[in-house]
């Protein structure tokens, strides 16, 4: 079942996928890297992702975890 978050649709994502969402203006692959770090370096954002069975290395994000991002991070 797909949520919506304003204009947003929770659905699952791959994570260079939704990165990519968020930093549209370098490689899916370097996006990926940069989400990586912003949720590293966001002790509340890493805590919350983590708490919803989010680990380092995963490439598919449940739309849990998408609306995580969402919340801390606001619409790609």
């Amino acid at each position: 079942m797909e949520k919506q978050i304003e204009n947003f649709k929770s659905k699952i994502y791959g994570f260079q996928e939704i990165a990519s969402l968020y930093s549209p203006e370098i490689l899916p692959r370097s996006a990926a890297r940069r989400l990586k770090r912003w949720i590293l370096t966001n002790a509340k954002l890493y805590g919350h992702l983590t708490h919803t069975g989010w680990v380092e290395g995963q490439r598919l994000l449940t739309p849990n975890q998408v609306e995580v991002l969402v919340h801390y991070l606001g619409e790609p």
